[in-house]
């Protein structure tokens, strides 16, 4: 059951997802095409740049609003009836709805870097760059970065691991706020919600990793010094994040099963 689920899901969710990032990288390449290095004004490529960076701003935040749309939805409201009359238990419900926007969002990631570096490319090849060294840039840039090619896969392998707890934690903030005695303020409530959640967050953090995540910082320059640390803070941030997304789920599936947003 649980593979038809994650099936229904990345079905009402992938259209949406995929026309916006078909759309950006369209306009990405437009704009690439159009990038004039002189001082000569072309109204047609401002416009284009213009939208472009509009469709790659707003792809995360259109990301976003369609998962929790489709969550909220799919559960509470009313196509949520005959989801619930289905013989599938809580666990299967929210795993699939996590699942499918973690592949949609891993999906929505690497087209908004596809879309960066056609454009990055493109204005190396106007600026006359030779791009047989765009990969030794790169890899001085990772080095510049986190120190190695390991700590860069680090640092990004918790930034994932981030936006999955932050998921199923909006995950749960919808859950309780559409609890039946609730409801009638949810936007209040969910406010409250967001506010006690990260004030919980910030404690554990502080309690747990406040050596390293007390004083989080992204390194530009690269210091030798530094490095052990900067590891030592994607390592932490990936234990956190992954205790963080335990608790939210099984707060979550509580609701559930309790059936608490039931009228």
């Amino acid at each position: 059951m649980l593979y038809k689920l994650l099936k229904y899901d990345l079905k009402s969710i992938y259209k949406n997802i995929l026309l916006w990032n078909i759309f950006m990288i369209v306009m990405s390449f437009l704009a690439a095409l159009n990038i004039d290095l002189s001082e000569r004004t072309n109204m047609f490529g401002e416009i284009i740049f213009l939208i472009t960076g509009f469709s790659i701003g707003g792809n995360v935040l259109f990301y976003f609003i369609i998962i929790f749309n489709r969550y909220y939805k799919s559960l509470y409201d009313s196509e949520g009836y005959f989801l619930h009359t289905l013989p599938v238990k809580p666990w299967e419900i929210v795993f699939s709805k996590l699942i499918s926007a973690t592949i949609m969002g891993i999906f929505t990631a690497i087209s908004g870097f596809i879309s960066l570096i056609i454009i990055y490319i493109f204005s190396m090849i106007k600026m006359n760059y030779d791009t047989t060294d765009l990969m030794n840039y790169i890899l001085s840039y990772i080095m510049n970065y986190s120190g190695s090619l390991n700590g860069f896969i680090l640092e990004y392998l918790s930034l994932f691991f981030e936006v999955v707890s932050i998921i199923i934690r909006v995950y749960f903030i919808i859950s309780i706020v559409n609890i039946e005695f609730l409801e009638k303020h949810k936007f209040i409530y969910g406010s409250i919600m967001l506010f006690i959640t990260e004030f919980i967050n910030q404690i554990l953090c502080f309690i747990l990793f406040r050596d390293t995540l007390g004083y989080r910082t992204f390194l530009v320059e690269y210091d030798s010094s530094l490095f052990v640390h900067s590891i030592r803070v994607s390592v932490d941030t990936i234990i956190l994040s992954i205790i963080l997304l335990i608790i939210y789920y099984i707060l979550t599936l509580f609701i559930l099963r309790k059936k608490l947003y039931i009228k």
